[in-house]
C-alpha cells in the first residue's frame, strides 16, 4: 500500500519548520476560514487555532513568529 499526502492540506515538510519553531496555516476560503498555527518541539508538532478568545485577534504580531524569543513558549 502506497501513503498519499493531501497537498492543499499540508502545512509544510517538518525538516521546513525549525525545531523549536512554528508557522501559520489557513484552511478554506470566503469568510469563515480556519487559521491556525503549528509547533514543533523535537519530532512532536501541534496544532492551535490562531484567535485570541479574549480579544478575538491573531496570536502572532509577526508572520510564523508565535513562540517566545527562546522558543520555551507560545506567546
Amino acid at each position: 500500500m502506497t501513503d498519499s499526502v493531501d497537498v492543499e492540506r499540508v502545512v509544510c515538510a517538518l525538516a521546513e519548520l525549525a525545531d523549536p519553531g512554528s508557522r501559520a496555516f489557513t484552511i478554506g476560503r470566503g469568510d469563515w476560514p480556519l487559521r491556525g498555527f503549528v509547533v514543533r518541539r523535537g519530532e512532536a508538532v501541534h496544532g492551535y487555532v490562531n484567535g485570541s478568545p479574549h480579544a478575538d485577534h491573531p496570536l502572532n504580531l509577526r508572520p510564523d513568529d508565535f513562540l517566545s524569543p527562546d522558543g520555551s513558549l507560545v506567546l
